[in-house]
């Protein structure tokens, strides 16, 4: 199976430690990433981290996950959380021995949650699973980068933005964000998601429109 695109993948695992001596070894990362290796393209990039903090450092870059559930300094669920607040358009799947932490793993919107004795045979499923929720993400959200920081942000949660100057206010259902950026390239960012420029300062999403007249 070859995904779509250059799809860079992270595996998360935690070093070596004492406790799960022989289980989590960079070995058995080693193991994964070539078996990943067998259903991906050349293009795609599958990075290894062995430590949470690289992974917090890189999520802005990734399409998707490979996360564990049991890790030393942090557990995945807690993880998963903090980088999806950060990329919401990052897809998580998690790894366990265990079908406890199964309910868990909903909580973050996990497509999948993976039994490492089954890694293989589930794979191929997994992978197409990915591949059709990353088209639907990829529907969803807009991206937007204004020099100092990368945003992903759900298309239909924006209410409209509105050009203050050499500035956008983006007003969404839950939070607002102010972006040193232009308002026509924002509106050429929005392209396909079915906005409205009712104004040359106001670009609107039709969503919202509780009701038209002549002073609303």
């Amino acid at each position: 199976l070859s995904l779509h695109d250059a799809l860079p993948i992270s595996l998360i695992c935690p070093k070596h430690n004492k406790k799960y001596i022989g289980f989590y070894e960079e070995t058995h990362l080693n193991i994964y990433s070539s078996l990943l290796r067998k259903y991906l393209n050349a293009q795609n990039t599958i990075y290894c981290y062995n430590h949470s903090d690289e992974v917090r450092k890189h999520v802005d870059d990734l399409d998707v996950i490979f996360m564990d559930v049991q890790m030393p300094e942090q557990d995945g669920i807690s993880l998963a959380k903090e980088l999806l607040d950060k990329n919401p358009k990052v897809v998580m799947v998690f790894l366990s021995e265990y079908d406890s932490y199964v309910w868990d793993s909903f909580a973050v919107d996990a497509i999948y949650y993976m039994r490492k004795r089954y890694f293989e045979k589930e794979l191929p499923q997994v992978l197409e699973q990915i591949e059709l929720k990353i088209k639907q993400r990829e529907k969803d959200y807009v991206t937007l980068d204004d020099g100092k920081n990368v945003h992903h942000l759900n298309a239909t949660h924006i209410i409209y933005a509105e050009a203050q100057k050499k500035d956008v206010r983006v007003v969404m259902d839950n939070s607002e964000l102010l972006l040193r950026y232009q308002i026509s390239r924002f509106e050429k960012n929005l392209r396909g998601h079915f906005f409205l420029k009712v104004h040359r300062s106001y670009i609107i999403n039709p969503l919202y429109i509780k009701s038209l007249g002549e002073r609303e």
